[in-house]
């Protein structure tokens, strides 16, 4: 099993109020999905529907996506609860066995009540595809871009400005080179201090959405992707790739930084035809197994 928790880094997305009752669970089944979500009937199936439409819509965007979504299980839980399962409350966890992802958050207030969702699913998507031979930066800054994303009638508008990140890109430490950050991996950014995880996060956000929102480079990065998930270094896969050096590429980034921001806005409507169960509201017995098989599963992996 390949997994990782990454925490969200904006004070705007606190967990709501811990320990809810078995009550307040639904469970819900559509197409692919499985949601488990602490709230309302209403949102469990919104939630559904919105992934599978988010689904969509980042396969139109992202290179190198398999045809058809896994099998994913979505969990939406109480501070109260995730912390009794041994998740820290401020993240959002997402894994994948390769055949199916599972991706478990908080319940957080409107407007942002299906962030951590939107968070964990665009993780697990890499996941599944591309093992765990992306770059560490691209596993911490897809998910992150494609996080905010709005559902108007039949289109999403997705991509846009983070002004968290916005703001530590302009105002906080200097950014890391790219010949550091484009090898950096997990275990280097554990290492870190702090003050350089959040540079790195805020950078992650950055590069992952001059490639994929603005274009930049939109072919070199499917090359190297291609190269990095065959195996290649990240040395090799660059040089392969993008036909130019590490420090070239800092440059350009630096220039663009300023530039008119662009966001995409696609047509994805919802898909009332995959609906085939009604929510169904857990029991005390029901939610505690379903809780008991997901602490089962990632006892080693919690968040710390």
């Amino acid at each position: 099993m390949r997994s990782r928790a990454l925490r969200f880094l904006t004070t705007l997305l606190l967990a709501g109020p811990g320990g809810a009752h078995a009550g307040d669970y639904w469970s819900y089944q559509y197409k692919y999905l499985d949601v488990v979500a602490s709230g309302t009937s209403q949102y469990a199936v919104n939630l559904a529907h919105n992934v599978d439409r988010l689904d969509r819509a980042l396969r139109q965007i992202l290179p190198l996506l398999a045809q058809k979504p896994v099998a994913t299980h979505i969990y939406v839980l109480s501070g109260g609860d995730l912390r009794r399962l041994g998740f820290a409350q401020d993240s959002s966890f997402y894994s994948s066995t390769g055949t199916d992802a599972t991706v478990v958050t908080a319940v957080r207030e409107a407007p942002y009540q299906y962030w951590g969702a939107y968070f964990g699913y665009a993780g697990g998507l890499l996941e599944t595809n591309g093992g765990a031979r992306y770059p560490y930066w691209f596993y911490v800054g897809v998910p992150e871009v494609f996080a905010d994303t709005e559902f108007r009638g039949d289109t999403i508008r997705t991509g846009g400005i983070a002004h968290g990140f916005g703001t530590e890109l302009l105002h906080g430490s200097a950014l890391f080179p790219m010949s550091t950050f484009l090898a950096l991996k997990g275990k280097d950014f554990a290492a870190l201090p702090q003050s350089q995880r959040s540079v790195f996060w805020a950078e992650s956000w950055y590069v992952a959405r001059e490639f994929l929102v603005e274009g930049k480079y939109r072919t070199e990065l499917k090359e190297y992707l291609t190269a990095m998930a065959g195996g290649a270094s990240e040395a090799d896969a660059f040089a392969s790739s993008f036909k130019m050096s590490h420090e070239q590429l800092d440059k350009v980034l630096a220039q663009v930084m300023y530039d008119r921001a662009h966001i995409y806005i696609l047509n994805v409507p919802e898909d009332r035809s995959g609906d085939r169960d009604s929510p169904q509201q857990l029991s005390e017995p029901e939610l505690k197994s379903r809780l008991d098989a997901l602490a089962g599963q990632f006892a080693s992996h919690a968040a710390h």
